[in-house]
Parts: C-alpha cells; sequence; structure tokens
C-alpha cells in the first residue's frame, strides 16, 4: 500500500487516520521510511514503518459500497455470546483488536442488542463505545457527515432500517 499525504487510512487499534508525513529514521544503522498517521479526533500521532503497514493491518478507507455490505451485517442476527462473562469479553476483545471492519461492527452489534436486554458490565460498555466509536469515524468520513449522523445511521442499521432510509441506496442501479 503507498500512501500519499492527506489519504486517510484506518489503523486497527486507533480507527482512521490521515497520513500527515513521511520520514525517514536511523534503526540500527539503517535508513526505515515511516508513515506518521494523525488519528482523527484524538490529536495522537503514530509513525508506522512503510514496509509493516500490513502486517500492522493498516487498510484503507471503506468505500460506499462496503459501507453497505456494513450496514446489511449490522441488520443481521448475532451469533450467540459466549455466557461466561469472562470468556465473553475475551472473544469480543480479540475480534476489536483485529480491526477489521466486520469484526468492529459485529462487536459493536452484539453488544448494542445485548444492552437492550439487559444492563452491560463496565468492561462490556467501554468495549462497546471503543467499537462504536471506531465505526462512526469511519462512517462519518466516508459518508461525508457529522459523528451525530454517522452514530443515527449505525444505529439505524442495527435496528433494521432499510438502506434506502439511511440514504446509503446510492450507487445502486434504479430500474
Amino acid at each position: 500500500m503507498r500512501l500519499t499525504l492527506g489519504k486517510f487510512v484506518v489503523h486497527p487499534q486507533h480507527g482512521p487516520a490521515e497520513v500527515v508525513e513521511r520520514k525517514t529514521r536511523k534503526v540500527k544503522g539503517e535508513d526505515v521510511e515511516y508513515v506518521v498517521l494523525e488519528v482523527e479526533d484524538q490529536r495522537l500521532q503514530i509513525a508506522v514503518p512503510e514496509d509493516s503497514l500490513s502486517e500492522i493491518g493498516v487498510r484503507d478507507l471503506a468505500s460506499h459500497t462496503r459501507l453497505r455490505k456494513l450496514m446489511s451485517l449490522l441488520a443481521k442476527t448475532g451469533d450467540k455470546l459466549e455466557k461466561q462473562w469472562s470468556r465473553r469479553l475475551k472473544a469480543l476483545r480479540e475480534k476489536l483488536a483485529t480491526g477489521d471492519l466486520d469484526n468492529v461492527a459485529e462487536v459493536a452489534r452484539d453488544l448494542y442488542r445485548r444492552q437492550q436486554e439487559k444492563d452491560l458490565s463496565m468492561a462490556e460498555r467501554n468495549l462497546y463505545q471503543e467499537a462504536k466509536d471506531m465505526l462512526v469515524a469511519e462512517v462519518a468520513l466516508v459518508l461525508d457527515v457529522d459523528h451525530e449522523e454517522a452514530e443515527r445511521t449505525i444505529d439505524g442499521a442495527i435496528d433494521g432500517v432499510p438502506l434506502t432510509r439511511l440514504g446509503l441506496d446510492r450507487g445502486k442501479d434504479k430500474k
């Protein structure tokens, strides 16, 4: 993946980030090319070795087509969550740590629905918020909307609102 200044990508642990700088550093006597990413809304900068981007899990921002598929995934019935709290939390953390858009969405969806049934533990609430924040940031960037609108779109998708009502039917052929 070749990154240019101003391009947005997604870091698996921090979410959407903008490429703000390229630099070379000496590491063990060798020049290593780094890409500096500034994480959306966090004023956090991360220097990532360019050769390690895919290994770390840095990926391109989702496309509109990818978002439509994501919203369909959010509307689906989720997997049954582990009953034992510690195992459930571990499985959800592992999913979230991948940074994979589908995994992040599944964590947000499953905890959103669990929250509708019963109270979440503090750890589950924190995990839910982390997953939701990552989704909201990416959806807001892709759709060019504010975070509140992105959050309403995600919640609507989880609640089963049709894509046409969410404004995500663009790009489909209308016959």
